[in-house]
């Protein structure tokens, strides 16, 4: 439905091509929450296989598999 003549347009719900203010800031903050999170990942990732590698590479096998 269209608005009354003259009446303020709305961003976002009868003008879709102008989203609402506060939309851009959340989806910002929400795309950094994102980003960070997928960082912290991918150091969790790199932690392990660090780990993983420095237990297999020590000379005492014995104890290297008792921790798995």
């Amino acid at each position: 439905m269209a608005p009354a003549e003259g009446a303020p347009v709305e961003p976002g719900i009868d003008n879709p091509e102008q989203p609402p203010s506060g939309t851009n800031s959340e989806l910002a903050e929400l795309k950094r929450m994102f980003m960070d999170s997928q960082m912290e990942s991918r150091e969790r990732e790199k932690r392990i296989a660090f780990n993983c590698a420095a237990l297999f590479s020590s000379t005492d096998r014995s104890f290297t598999f008792q921790l798995l």
